[in-house]
């Protein structure tokens, strides 16, 4: 063995270092000199102040066997380096541990900050060991540039110890011919804290597992795996077992923990390329909404598990905040390999909460794409879900509350392309949620696409919901100008709790489309609100298909409103149907509606005694231009409607409504003249009848009453002049009127007339017009002047704007004389002195670390970006303050550089007091604000995690708070 010993000796600035105690191992015996066993020994038995270094002259393709477990590792800054093997290159060149029947290969069973790295491991499926590097204790180990193979358990077996990292490792070909290789990392107790930069092929069964009271680092407890990728995992070689490997139809997982955890998962940026497994399982992690589990941008092809992620916290449990965002998942093809769901998230006694599944692809697959159980205030927004060709697009169960699907594309993708729609039933399905949304507002993109295949739904809610499912701002079977799905079933079906289908406003209109036997909405639950919807025609009117739905609206239980009794704003729009409104309860109302188009002979259907019977109104005579008489049942509401001759009996616009009288008679005056054929139904209680139509087919000459306007020579005059006033109205005026208080005038029952004034002043001139058709005014304004004189006048801007004085427009500060003179020889002088104030802008900026929160402007921010604020300076003008914010991961990062960015400084801008809020850790610590020329203004101790700094003496401006012993410095703005 040759074992070289140096110790280094380095003063500076009179601080001693420890030094270096290096062992080389030269040959491949399992034992004595030279030996890899030997080194351990010798690197244990290094001084404690000393840096163990375990080095390699054998040449890079060596294999060592270990005959017998090796002595365990328990130094600190111990560095096994296989790099330094003549010829290393990683992964393929490498000296190689052979341990067969042994435990593991290399223990740890204490020492702190320590790396093993460049060396490679097989034991060729010989003997029961747990791992190439099994982990018992200390804390900061670095595995790197490793390699494992042939073998069928782990990598890295973490039993105890803190921040275990893996990056840069290669992990393929664990297997069994019986297909049962069991992981490739293992956590049981302490924590591996980043996976990162693997690539692992070829691992059956399980790939990472997290056990019992495996723990994340920090004060978050992150465990983080990112940039690794997956290649045929979950299962055996096929290879060597054939047609399934090893005989296997499914594996278990890839990433997967149980339990209840301290740790906080981040799972990202990682691809993976075939599995019988589960891609991701967690269950009981220990994500808030403050501190949430995530998993993004990951790449999952061809992912043949039970699910693809699945979330879970188990009964007695209550867990939460997870964010799953920016995935794409893309099966093998539809009608393949059976898959449950894609995403599952779900709770059994407890519910799952504060979750959102965001911006995700689910395609290709022949299984359901998101199934929640028992999940509460959760999101699923912006996602395309599309060429599933099994059960639902999106599945709610077991008692889900307030859930808000918005944002997504179901059953096609964000560019509404057709013939992408293959589910099996629903493509949005409750079975059990209560309270929930689906769309929002469409303008700001809240509404869902959602496309159903044919002889399915669009949108079902079932009978085990409860509580008020509101749907709005969707476009259902349709891109919004054609038909995207020619099913015949409803496009959105209620048949459990109350519904809010659309809104008050156009921005919560749903369009609805279908096939031609099919229906747009139909609601079996009583008091559904249905309001503002386009069913069956496009916003504009026209038609989304000339053969559309059977019916438009089906009303199948009782107390529905459809439409409204007073807001046309809440009308719903239906057209190209063959019925509009198909009605089988009672008491169930529509109200200024529009109908275009609809082909059935009863457009509106109230057969078998619905609505109590009632019966259409009559219209018994037209006086045009105005009067319309008939009959109805005392006391009912009636509406009239303009009806079109050209299709069945209906009316396409609301014009207005009356009450009949107790005798049953009614009468309508118009507010305008009645220009075409009538539709009319009525109203009583809650019970809407069918519509009745009067044709009108003659019409008197339409009126023409006219529309004043004039002429003045002048709007400003001196004081002792006259204004010559000419008429400029249309249709035709017989009759006209002048009028201007405070003036003289002449012919003032003329069309053209004139008007004098002696006395400066503001004047309105007004001209009343008639006809035989009605009549019309219209006014001006005139300036009166004085003679002479002069006018000064202090007037303050901002920087940026403008102040008129005539003619003349000023931008800069300064005193300037304006001169005015008018035809008639009269002047006036006005004197300005104009301030132009300055508009002030500051830039804060700030460092936090990941997880962490600042504090600006009222809001509070957690995310890298600029941020700006708006308000006013001591001059009224404008004051921007801008936040240029730094999110670190300090995960990595010493005590020293990362406890800065735990300062919160706030408020920011401040106008005198601001707080400190720091880490317990720099009580006592004294610290020190400068201005921004470096200059001591305040200093003190931290007395308190929360400290209050009182810089109400210093003026205005940017100020750096420093803290002695520590990095960095924290901005104060004061204003």
């Amino acid at each position: 063995m040759n074992a070289k010993i140096t110790t280094f000796f380095l003063l500076v600035n009179s601080l001693y270092f420890f030094g270096q105690c290096t062992v080389t191992v030269s040959n491949t015996a399992d034992s004595g000199p030279g030996s890899f066993r030997q080194a351990i020994l010798t690197a244990n038995a290094c001084a404690a102040n000393q840096s163990p270094v375990i080095n390699f002259s054998i040449a890079a393709n060596s294999s060592i066997t270990c005959l017998s477990n090796l002595p365990s590792l328990n130094h600190n800054n111990l560095t096994i380096d296989g790099t330094t093997a003549p010829g290393f290159s990683y992964p393929n060149n490498m000296v190689t541990f052979i341990w067969p029947n042994i435990d593991d290969c290399i223990q740890l069973d204490g020492g702190n900050n320590n790396q093993i790295k460049g060396l490679a491991f097989t034991n060729y499926f010989n003997g029961s060991g747990d791992a190439s590097i099994r982990v018992n204790g200390g804390n900061n180990l670095l595995v790197s540039q490793c390699r494992a193979y042939m073998q069928d358990k782990n990598l890295v077996r973490v039993q105890g110890g803190t921040n275990v990292k893996v990056d840069f490792c290669t992990v393929h070909d664990f297997w069994y011919n019986n297909g049962d290789s069991q992981r490739a990392f293992e956590v049981n107790s302490g924590s591996l804290t980043h996976l990162s930069n693997c690539t692992i092929t070829n691992v059956a069964r399980k790939v990472v597992e997290f056990n019992n009271s495996a723990s994340g680092v920090g004060a978050n407890g992150k465990i983080a795996i990112y940039n690794n990728t997956f290649t045929q995992v979950g299962y055996g070689d096929s290879s060597v077992c054939a047609p399934t490997p090893c005989g296997m139809n499914k594996g278990e997982h890839v990433i997967s923990s149980y339990t209840n955890h301290t740790a906080v998962f981040s799972i990202r940026n990682n691809t993976l390329n075939g599995s019988f497994s589960k891609f991701i399982e967690l269950v009981n992690t220990n994500g808030t909404p403050a501190n949430r589990d995530s998993i993004y941008n990951n790449v999952i092809n061809n992912c043949r598990g039970q699910h693809t992620i699945y979330i879970e916290s188990s009964s007695g449990n209550n867990y939460g905040g997870l964010i799953l965002k920016d995935n794409t998942c893309q099966g093998n093809g539809m009608n393949t390999y059976n898959v449950d769901q894609v995403i599952e998230i779900g709770g059994w006694a407890n519910n799952y909460n504060n979750a959102k599944v965001e911006s995700n692809i689910i395609k290709d697959y022949h299984g359901r794409g998101i199934m929640f159980r028992f999940t509460d205030n959760t999101q699923i927004l912006n996602n395309q879900i599309y060429n599933c060709s099994k059960d639902q697009g999106i599945e709610l169960n077991n008692n889900c509350d307030n859930v808000s699907i918005q944002g997504n594309f179901i059953g096609t993708n964000s560019m509404m392309a057709q013939g992408l729609s293959y589910f099996t039933s629903s493509a949005i399905q409750f079975n059990e949620c209560n309270n929930c949304l689906i769309g929002g507002d469409a303008t700001l993109g809240q509404g869902n696409v959602v496309v159903a295949t044919n002889g399915r739904k669009g949108i079902e809610v079932s009978s085990g919901s409860t509580g008020t499912t509101v749907i709005r701002g969707n476009k259902i079977n349709t891109d919004g100008i054609t038909t995207l799905s020619m099913s015949n079933e409803p496009g959105i079906h209620i048949m459990g709790t109350t519904a809010v289908i659309g809104g008050d406003s156009a921005i919560y209109a749903n369009i609805v489309s279908g096939g031609q036997n099919g229906t747009g909405i139909r609601t079996e639950t009583a008091g559904a609100t249905i309001q503002g919807n386009y069913v069956g025609c496009q916003v504009g009117g026209n038609p989304i298909a000339m053969v559309n739905l059977a019916t438009g609206i089906r009303l199948d239980a009782n107390t529905a409103l459809v439409g409204s009794s007073t807001q046309s704003a809440n009308a719903n729009k239906i057209g190209y149907c063959q019925k509009a409104i198909l009605n089988t309860g009672q008491n169930n109302e529509w109200g200024r509606n529009q109908f275009w188009g609809n082909t059935a002979n009863e457009v509106i259907d109230n057969s078998g005694g619905a609505n109590g019977n009632i019966q259409p109104p009559s219209v018994l005579s037209v006086a045009l231009p105005f009067i319309v008489s008939g009959t109805a049942n005392p006391g009912a509401r009636v509406e009239l409607y303009y009806f079109n001759q050209a299709v069945p009996c209906q009316g396409y616009l609301f014009i207005g409504s009356t009450t009949a009288l107790g005798n049953g008679n009614w009468t309508y005056n118009a507010p305008t003249p009645i220009t075409q054929s009538l539709a009319v139904l009525q109203v009583v209680g809650q019970n809407a009848s069918e519509f009745s139509c009067y044709p009108i087919n003659s019409f008197p000459t339409p009126l023409f009453p006219p529309i004043a306007a004039f002429g003045l020579s002048a709007d400003s005059i001196c004081a002792g002049n006259c204004i010559s006033l000419n008429d400029l109205s249309t249709n035709n005026p017989n009759n006209w009127q002048w009028t201007a208080n405070g003036g003289t005038l002449s012919g003032q029952s003329n069309p053209s007339a004139s008007v004098c004034f002696n006395s400066p002043g503001t004047y309105v001139i007004t001209l009343n017009v008639a006809n035989q058709d009605g009549n019309d005014s219209e006014s001006a304004t005139v300036v009166v002047l004085p003679t002479g004189g002069t006018t000064t006048q202090q007037v303050s801007i901002c920087d940026g704007e403008s102040y008129t004085v005539g003619n003349n427009v000023y931008t800069t500060g300064g005193v300037y004389t304006d001169a005015f003179f008018t035809v008639f020889g009269c002047d006036s002088t006005i004197i300005t002195e104009l301030t132009v104030n300055s508009n002030t802008q500051s830039t804060i900026f700030d460092t936090i670390c990941d997880g962490d929160s600042v504090q600006f402007a009222g809001a509070i921010y957690t995310q890298p970006g600029v941020y700006a604020d708006t308000s006013t300076n001591q001059w009224g003008c404008e004051l921007i303050t801008t936040l240029n914010l730094a999110v670190e991961n300090c995960s990595g990062a010493s005590l020293i550089e990362t406890l800065i960015h735990h300062i919160s400084v706030y408020p920011l801008p401040s106008r005198g007091v601001v707080f400190a809020k720091i880490a317990n850790v720099m009580k006592g610590r004294p610290w020190v604000i400068e201005d921004i020329t470096g200059r001591p203004v305040m200093s003190g101790r931290f007395s308190a995690e929360l400290n209050e700094l009182d810089m109400r003496g210093q003026a205005a401006g940017q100020y750096l708070l420093r803290v002695e012993g520590f990095g960095g410095t924290k901005a104060i703005l004061l204003q």
